[in-house]
């Protein structure tokens, strides 16, 4: 299942220009590229959290296309909610090249107790 995430550039910038796109429902994110360079995006809130819904994990690799233009790979590097409402606030996102290697650093959490681990 491909994810296309249809994105439009934005050159404003800032907590008060975020503050503003949130408003019109709309988030704040960032690409950065390859080779080094930041592009500053806007993306349409609810088809951005409907497609987060889908998935298990914030960890995605996503097609981007910012203006109609050609698709893009980008890995979401991180997804920053608000703290009493969880509601997404802004999207960090790295080019990926689908023929050079990346390291990454992916959360594992553990959940529950061992078994080996039981009192009585």
């Amino acid at each position: 299942m491909e994810t296309v995430v249809e994105a439009d550039a934005r050159e404003l910038t800032g907590s008060a220009n975020a503050r503003r796109l949130r408003r019109e429902g709309k988030l704040p994110a960032v690409i950065n590229t390859r080779d080094g360079k930041t592009t500053h995006i806007q993306i349409d809130k609810h088809g951005f959290e409907l497609m987060l819904s889908r998935h298990d994990s914030e960890n995605l690799i996503v097609d981007v296309t910012v203006g109609g233009k050609a698709k893009q790979k980008v890995l979401l590097k991180d997804v920053q909610h608000h703290t009493l409402t969880g509601d997404v606030l802004h999207i960090d996102m790295v080019e990926l090249s689908m023929t050079e290697k990346m390291k990454v650093n992916i959360p594992v959490t553990l959940v529950g107790e061992s078994a080996g681990v039981e009192f009585g």
